[in-house]
């Protein structure tokens, strides 16, 4: 998981003042170097403010906490998101009593915080730990989903090319919508628009299914979103944002029949 976050403490820094270690002393850089070991701390990196005052302490000598354990800015933050745990539901990740079933999940995060390695103090908020085992169960799914519908595939091209008059219009179905809107079907971006959060997870079909009904809003199997979206509980948003559309394109194909039309039940309801 590719964020922007101090390299000591791992709190997220997208919104914080943070400082760049290419800007700073070369003592100050040796002390984060100690400090995130076995990590590699590079000129690249940010720290943020708290993590650079206690830096800068160590560098003159005033900060007398160094050897009562590894000093961080922050604290109960969640490995994945990099945000604060203190009033989100969370849990830690290498618990004494953890199942079988744990594995795969722990792996998952592990991946996301490469180099860094899970460690018997770190947290997880429940929004991230839902993103991985999401992603050890579309690990698992079998490649031929026959019971499944395949219900409006799109992709980028649908979109740009929907009013292009060299496109044969016998080539796909489309309809469009007055009450149901749907976001656009690109693995590139968030789903929320302007949001500069790189990592992009499937959205989960719980949760598409329940904004889909609660809000008349569609994300395509093929959308992302972020991990500090994906916590927000912002969806009632996206009805009116500009990653919003009423047109809807593709095929309508079910297992074991001729290809059909969409209708509106079925571009409303397609999870």
């Amino acid at each position: 998981m590719s964020l922007l976050r101090c390299i000591n403490c791992d709190i997220r820094v997208t919104r914080i003042k943070r400082h760049l270690l290419a800007n700073e002393s070369e003592a100050l850089r040796n002390v984060f170097r100690v400090w995130t070991y076995p990590r590699e701390a590079t000129n690249s990196d940010f720290i943020c403010q708290a993590c650079w005052e206690l830096g800068n302490a160590q560098v003159t000598g005033a900060n007398s906490l160094v050897n009562e354990g590894k000093p961080g800015g922050h604290h109960n933050i969640c490995i994945g998101c990099g945000r604060s745990i203190l009033k989100l539901s969370s849990r830690i990740i290498l618990r004494e009593n953890r199942t079988i079933d744990e594995g795969p999940i722990i792996d998952i995060i592990s991946s996301w915080i490469h180099p860094r390695q899970v460690n018997p103090m770190d947290f997880i908020c429940h929004a991230c730990r839902q993103l991985a085992i999401d992603a050890t169960q579309q690990d698992t799914e079998p490649t031929n989903t026959t019971s499944q519908p395949e219900v409006l595939s799109y992709d980028d091209t649908q979109d740009a090319n929907h009013n292009n008059p060299s496109l044969n219009p016998l080539q796909q179905d489309h309809i469009t919508l007055l009450s149901i809107r749907r976001a656009a079907a690109t693995p590139r971006h968030c789903v929320f628009p302007n949001c500069g959060n790189v990592e992009r997870y499937h959205v989960p079909d719980q949760v598409r299914s329940r904004v889909v009904k609660q809000f008349n809003y569609y994300i395509p199997r093929d959308a992302r979103i972020c991990s500090y979206h994906a916590g927000a509980n912002m969806f009632h948003d996206l009805y009116l944002s500009t990653n919003s559309h009423d047109i809807f394109t593709g095929p309508l194909r079910t297992s074991g029949q001729p290809r059909g039309r969409l209708t509106a039940r079925s571009a409303a309801f397609p999870v």
